[in-house]
């Protein structure tokens, strides 16, 4: 089977932050123990050994700078060596600690959701809710295309 992860991340009590983190969970429900999900309020390094094990990886966030809808990027490795730091550790800076570390980093994307609204609250805008469905609907098209390239079978 595939060693797929999900990594959803952002505030959940900052309205439109929170999508990323809620896509994830939401994979959780669906896939079960067939995906790994990793939440948090941003990439943590505790991350890199999971991310150093899996085939793929799919980290989702909310940002600012998205156009209208999904934004579907491949993440490389950041290896700049400098120190981990909380205010600028970003998915690129947990691929380079994983590949230096465990001299392994998987097949890689970040799943970018418009967000409008960041104020305090727990619902999601509009135009995010429609992309956070975007979102779910691209990943469970790839984890069912990855479960059946590792012969695991689909949802």
């Amino acid at each position: 089977m595939a060693r797929i992860v999900v990594a959803g991340y952002g505030n959940v009590l900052r309205g439109d932050d929170g999508a990323g983190w809620r896509v994830a969970e939401a994979i959780a429900e669906r896939w079960g123990e067939r995906v790994c999900v990793l939440l948090g309020q941003q990439p943590t390094p505790e991350w890199a050994p999971v991310l150093a094990a899996a085939d793929v990886a799919f980290l989702v966030d909310a940002t600012r700078e998205a156009g209208a809808g999904l934004s579907v990027r491949r993440l490389e490795p950041v290896m700049d060596g400098q120190l981990v730091d909380g205010h600028t550790f970003g998915p690129g800076h947990l691929l380079g600690l994983a590949a230096a570390l465990y001299g392994h980093v998987p097949e890689s994307y970040l799943l970018l959701l418009p967000g409008r609204n960041f104020d305090f609250g727990e619902v999601l805008s509009p135009g995010t809710a429609r992309a956070a469905q975007r979102a779910l609907r691209f990943l469970d098209g790839q984890l069912r295309a990855w479960h059946a390239r590792a012969g695991g079978g689909g949802a």
